[in-house]
């Protein structure tokens, strides 16, 4: 049947969607298919809630400062009932990331310019919207924005310096706010409690750029010659569409061929190396994921058995420990047995970072303004770096489309709703 579609809305989630995989964008969109999403997106969508609503509350009540861990409890615990989530370390983990980030994170109500901000936008026919998590003046010439992430992978900088989120962002703010003349934008890490930004400030032609690259790839999903293939990759798993898609239920039900895992000449080309890894890796990790669920499954069933034996084989659940050892005493230790003690220190002492930044900042609080820079500074010329053993990285290049004409006019429609 020919492709009657067409897109209401152009989306940066949309775009991506169709990149990560055709199949999934017909599914979503085209088909209207009912999804089913998984625990760990409606993770990502808690942790935006229960941020979202602290700044809402700070706004309101022109609060500046840290806030209160008892209050950054209760609010996770409003919300946590809201979304269909399950498990004690989920429910741990969670609270756990979001004490951690707001209490390293100092509010200031009159610097927040907006929370949740909507935007809706004509431009070349086609309606673009989104939001942005929050927006925040820095001064009198500069804005901030900051998206929320979930991920447990951190962008490389190849990635955040391409991305068309950020380049969306961009361009919509300096419409918004007109005085802007510099906007930051930042991923905001919330499982590292990290910040990942651009090297460089976005050019208006970047940005342009991206709205081009959009339009087209939405162009492609409305041409009636488009084939909506399925494209098995290592997020699939999390994939709202999975369960209404055939290539995905083969590889979960260890229902696939022979032919896409058979092994590959080491003199084949690069471009057959390439596809045979990428369709192995994506294999793998619907597997993978399926094997923790199951995992998950056998370890609830064991929670109040020793062990349980099935057949031939025993499934009990056991507590994994580590070790850990007091500095002084050990280095003590060591001397006694010939150590030179500054050897000793030099060879074994390593600092967990995590540890050492939520020290750092408990120190900070009493610090005025110039000798927390001062601290800043002091700790940053004792950082050393180390090159860990080469590791193969694999980043999604954008599709090769044509941009078609120039960006024209913005033209904004009213939002339904504002904050």
């Amino acid at each position: 049947m020919a492709n009657s579609f067409k897109n209401e809305m152009i989306s940066v989630s949309r775009i991506k969607r169709y990149e990560q995989c055709p199949l999934a964008f017909k599914l979503h969109y085209v088909d209207k298919k009912k999804g089913e999403y998984s625990q760990t997106l409606v993770f990502g969508s808690l942790l935006h809630a229960v941020l979202e609503n602290l700044y809402k509350w700070a706004k309101e009540e022109e609060f500046s400062g840290f806030i209160d861990p008892k209050q950054i409890h209760e609010e996770y615990d409003r919300q946590w009932k809201q979304f269909n989530i399950v498990g004690l370390d989920e429910y741990n983990e969670g609270l756990e990331i979001i004490t951690d980030y707001l209490k390293g994170t100092e509010i200031d109500c009159y610097d927040i310019l907006d929370i949740e901000h909507e935007f809706t936008v004509e431009i070349n026919d086609y309606t673009f919207n989104g939001k942005i998590d929050l927006v925040l003046k820095v001064n009198d010439n500069t804005i901030r924005i900051i998206d929320y992430k979930s991920n447990r992978q951190l962008f490389t900088q190849s990635e955040i310096d391409s991305d068309l989120q950020l380049s969306i962002y961009n361009i919509i703010a300096r419409d918004t706010w007109k005085w802007v003349k510099n906007v930051e934008l930042e991923f905001h890490m919330l499982r590292h409690n990290r910040i990942q930004k651009p090297s460089k400030p976005r050019t208006k032609e970047e940005c342009e750029n991206a709205i081009r690259y959009m339009i087209a790839i939405a162009k492609r999903t409305e041409d009636k010659n488009t084939k909506f293939e399925a494209r098995l990759n290592s997020f699939c798993s999390y994939c709202d569409q999975c369960n209404n898609c055939e290539e995905f239920i083969k590889v979960a039900s260890c229902n696939f061929s022979v032919a896409q895992t058979k092994t590959v000449q080491l003199n084949s080309s690069l471009e057959d190396l390439s596809n045979y890894r990428e369709n192995l890796n994506s294999i793998v990790s619907i597997l993978y994921k399926k094997k923790k669920d199951l995992d998950d499954l056998l370890k609830t069933k064991l929670e109040h058995e020793k062990d349980v034996v099935v057949g031939d084989l025993t499934y009990y659940v056991s507590e994994p420990e580590s070790s850990y050892y007091r500095m002084d005493e050990l280095v003590s230790v060591l001397e006694k047995f010939g150590a030179k003690r500054e050897d000793a220190l030099l060879a074994i002492s390593t600092v967990n970072k995590e540890k050492l930044k939520r020290f750092i900042e408990s120190l900070r609080k009493d610090l005025d303004p110039s000798k927390r820079a001062k601290l800043t500074a002091a700790i940053a010329g004792v950082e050393n770096t180390s090159v860990d053993s080469p590791r193969l990285n694999v980043r999604k290049n954008k599709l090769k489309v044509d941009l078609g004409r120039p960006v024209g006019k913005f033209d904004h429609k009213p939002n339904k709703k504002r904050y």
